[in-house]
């Protein structure tokens, strides 16, 4: 689960805005089962609204492990060289449907 980082233009048909949207997409690893959805921002709330959505697209409930990707973290902060441990909202919410983050 992750942004990849490009956005796409959306256009308003009514008033000919463009603006970007931020693409968040989630993989089933084992099938290579896919959801995505464009985003106004890549935001905390955004993240794990997309999560949740996600998880529900899949039917599956709760998998037993949830692991982000978190290239999008390592690019804000710089931190590249190693893997970031789970966010505390990552733990937060793993707590709250019975799965685990790593």
């Amino acid at each position: 689960m992750d942004y990849p980082g490009q956005t796409v233009p959306v256009v308003d048909l009514a008033t000919g805005e463009i603006r970007q949207a931020h693409i968040f997409v989630a993989v089933l690893a084992a099938s290579s089962y896919t959801y995505a959805e464009a985003q106004w921002a890549d935001d905390l709330p955004n993240w794990i609204g997309g999560r949740v959505r996600a998880l529900a697209f899949f039917f599956i409930g709760v998998p037993e492990i949830i692991v982000p990707d978190n290239s999008s973290l390592q690019r804000r902060t710089k931190a590249a060289r190693f893997a970031l441990p789970a966010t505390l909202e990552d733990l937060e919410l793993a707590q709250g449907d019975g799965s685990n983050a790593t």
